[in-house]
C-alpha cells in the first residue's frame, strides 16, 4: 500500500484497523468513530473512538526528529513522522438520580471491560500498522477519567512514512 498523501488518510487507515480489532472483542460496529484534529469532545462516551494525527515532523532516522540544513529542501530526501493519538471512550456507572452510588461490582465490571478494549487497541497496533512500509515507535497508553460517567484510554505513538507520498509540488 502506498502511504496516503494526507494526515486524514493515515488516520482513516489506522481507524479502520482499530475498529476491526475492537469489533472482534464485542465493540459495537455502529459506535461513533472518526478521524479528528486537536481536542475531542466526550459527547458519545458510551462508545467512541477518535484517531487524531496530532503533529508531523521530518526525520532521517526514525523516530528522531531531523534538525538543521537537511530541512531546507521543499521535498527533502528524508521521511515524515506523524504523532498519533487514539482515544477510546466508554461508560462507567454513576450516582443514580436518587443519590444512590453505583454498585462496586458494576464499577469493577465496567473497568474490566474497558481494560479489555484498551488491550485490543494496544495489541492491534503492536502487531503492526495498516501499511507494511510504515514504522511505529513510542507506543504508550494513558487512562483518563472517570469523568461525568465517561472513561477513556489514550494510546499514543509515532508513525514513520515515506516523504514522496506527501511531497506535492
Amino acid at each position: 500500500m502506498t502511504a496516503p498523501a494526507s494526515l486524514y488518510g493515515v488516520g482513516e487507515a489506522i481507524l479502520a484497523q482499530l475498529q476491526a480489532a475492537l469489533e472482534a472483542v464485542g465493540w459495537p460496529s455502529d459506535a461513533t468513530a472518526y478521524v479528528g484534529a486537536g481536542s475531542i469532545a466526550w459527547d458519545d462516551c458510551c462508545g467512541q473512538i477518535v484517531v487524531n494525527p496530532e503533529r508531523t515532523f521530518r526525520y532521517l532516522e526514525f523516530p528522531a526528529e531531523a534538525t538543521g540544513g537537511e530541512l531546507s529542501a521543499a521535498c527533502y530526501p528524508g521521511d515524515i513522522g506523524v504523532i498519533v493519538s487514539v482515544v477510546v471512550l466508554g461508560c462507567i456507572p454513576v450516582v443514580e438520580d436518587t443519590g444512590a452510588p453505583p454498585d462496586g461490582f458494576d464499577i469493577g465490571a465496567a473497568h474490566a471491560e474497558f481494560h479489555r478494549l484498551a488491550a485490543a487497541v494496544w495489541n492491534s497496533l503492536d502487531a503492526g500498522l495498516p501499511d507494511d512500509e510504515w514504522e511505529l515507535a513510542g507506543l504508550s497508553q494513558n487512562f483518563l477519567g472517570p469523568e461525568g460517567g465517561c472513561l477513556a484510554v489514550e494510546t499514543r505513538f509515532a508513525v514513520g512514512l515515506e516523504e514522496p507520498a506527501w511531497c506535492v509540488t
